[in-house]
């Protein structure tokens, strides 16, 4: 299925998920003349490739956002992790949940690191089907270190976060994340041991 946003430029999909009854959301990224790149939310029927219902988010800056990763939980409300882009701030993480409609914001959060004007971003999410809680996984600043950042469902309690910086220091990212049987985070991702070269891990 093609999604075009309609002005001449690259339109990227990055996070795709799937619901029992037939649906397919996918998450991205879609260039607009007014504000650069915003995110895209979009809803499609597996059986007719239909659109179903779509949403843009546009950050407070109304400047280029990255959109990201998408996942649903058990009561079919859609979480979007990607970057935003603020004055003063650099790209900063911003998780979204949306209802299954994609028509409104439930809830909202944002996570910026340690270093201003630096671009951290979330790559991967999971929800924990026990708990509803919602595993992000990124990178903070630019030389990266991974992070991972635990939210209660309503994204209003950070429920743990941890980071990870690679035995040389250099640019390391958390790239993938998942929820095992038992409730445990399990992440994956590049270090890179030297300058230039980034070897994967879990």
């Amino acid at each position: 299925r093609e999604r075009d946003g309609g002005t001449q430029g690259s339109d990227i999909g990055y996070g795709i998920a799937a619901d029992p009854g037939g649906s397919i959301y996918l998450s991205g990224n879609e260039l607009t003349p007014a504000s650069g790149y915003d995110w895209r939310v979009t809803r499609f029927s597996t059986g007719t490739g239909a659109t179903m219902s779509s949403t843009a988010y546009n950050g407070a800056a109304s400047s280029s956002d990255v959109g990201g990763v998408v996942a649903r939980d058990a009561s079919g409300n859609v979480y979007v992790a990607g970057g935003e882009f603020g004055a003063g701030l650099g790209y900063f993480w911003r998780i979204n949940k949306y209802d299954p409609t994609l028509s409104t914001i439930l809830a909202s959060t944002s996570y910026d690191g340690p270093n201003a004007n630096e671009a951290d971003q979330p790559l991967a999410i999971a929800i924990d089907p026990a708990t509803g809680n919602v595993a992000v996984a990124g990178k903070e600043k630019t030389m990266a270190d991974w992070r991972v950042r635990v939210y209660d469902a309503g994204l209003t309690t950070l429920v743990g976060s941890t980071s990870y910086d690679g035995p040389a220091s250099n640019q390391d990212q958390a790239d993938g994340v998942a929820f095992d049987p038992a409730g445990r985070i399990v992440v994956a991702g590049g270090y890179s041991p030297s300058a230039g070269d980034l070897d994967g891990m879990a």
